[in-house]
C-alpha cells in the first residue's frame, strides 16, 4: 500500500484547492519532513481539520497502512540486527525441515553457515543472506534515508536505480545459499548452490575486504536483475529448491 496513492484518492474526493496544492507539494517533494512530521502528515492533518476526513477513516487508513507495510520496521534496524537476529531466525522457523546451525550440537556447525536441511540421504549446509530493497540515492545532495527509499514488490521494474548488496558470501562454506530481498510489502527469495553463487556473470565479486580469501559479495541491480530470475523461488518452495540445488552439485 502506497500512502501517496491513498492520499491522492482522498484529495480527489474534495474540491479543496489548498488540499490539492499540499498533495502536489508532496508529489513534487517540495518539502522534507522528519518524524513525527513525515511526508503526508500535514496533508492528513489538514483534511482532518477541515472535515474532509473523519477520525474513524483516519484510523482505518493507519491500520491498513501498518498491516500492508509491515516490513517497514526492518528498514529502521541496523544491518546486523536486521539479518542475523530477525530475518535468518524468521526463515528457519517457517519450515521445520530447517535446523538452525547456531543452536546445533552437530560437529559441522562451525558458525560459517546458518542452517541444516537433513534428509535420510543428505545433510545440506545452508547459508542465508538478506538485504533491504531500496532505491539508490540520487546524487551527493540526496540526504534521504533508507526508509524513504524503501521499495515495494515490483518496484525493481520501474527503471529507477537500485543496488542491493549481499555481503560476506563464502561459497566454500555452505552447499546452498538463500538470498532474501526484503521489501516494504513482502519478500523475494533466490536460491543458489555454491557453484552458482560464485559465478562472475551473475555479479559475484571476490575480495570484499582486503586480505580476505574465499569471501565476496553479490550486487543485484538493473544490469543483472533479469539474469537472476531463474533463481527466484516462492517461500513455500525454499526447502525443495535447496535440495534440488544441492543435488546438482553431485552431478
Amino acid at each position: 500500500m502506497h500512502l501517496k496513492d491513498e492520499l491522492e484518492k482522498l484529495v480527489a474526493q474534495t474540491n479543496d484547492q489548498q488540499a490539492q496544492q499540499l498533495f502536489q507539494d508532496l508529489a513534487n517533494q517540495k518539502f522534507k519532513g522528519v518524524p513525527p512530521f513525515a511526508k503526508g502528515s500535514d496533508l492528513l492533518a489538514y483534511l482532518l481539520s477541515h472535515d474532509e476526513l473523519t477520525y474513524e477513516s483516519y484510523q482505518q487508513l493507519e491500520q491498513q497502512y501498518s498491516t500492508e507495510n509491515e516490513n517497514l520496521k526492518y528498514f529502521l534496524l541496523g544491518p546486523r540486527s536486521f539479518g542475523e537476529e530477525l530475518i535468518d531466525p524468521r526463515l528457519i522457523a517457517k519450515d521445520s525441515r530447517f535446523e538452525s546451525a547456531h543452536d546445533s550440537a552437530d560437529p559441522e556447525a562451525n558458525g560459517s553457515f546458518d542452517a541444516f536441511i537433513k534428509t535420510d540421504a543428505v545433510k545440506i549446509k545452508v547459508e542465508i543472506k538478506a538485504t533491504r530493497a531500496a532505491f539508490s540515492k540520487q546524487g551527493k545532495q540526496d540526504l534521504s534515508t533508507i526508509v524513504t527509499r524503501a521499495m515495494y514488490l515490483g518496484d525493481e521494474t520501474s527503471g529507477r536505480k537500485f543496488d542491493w548488496n549481499f555481503q560476506q558470501i563464502k561459497p566454500a562454506m555452505a552447499d546452498v545459499f538463500i538470498l532474501v530481498g526484503t521489501f516494504v510489502d513482502g519478500f523475494k527469495y533466490w536460491v543458489f548452490n555454491s557453484q552458482e553463487i560464485a559465478n562472475h556473470d551473475l555479479g559475484f565479486s571476490k575480495g570484499q575486504h582486503r586480505g580476505n580469501v574465499g569471501e565476496g559479495q553479490l550486487h543485484f541491480n538493473l544490469k543483472n536483475i533479469h539474469a537472476l530470475e531463474p533463481f527466484l523461488v516462492s517461500e513455500n518452495q525454499l526447502v525443495s529448491a535447496a535440495i534440488a540445488k544441492y543435488q546438482q552439485l553431485s552431478k
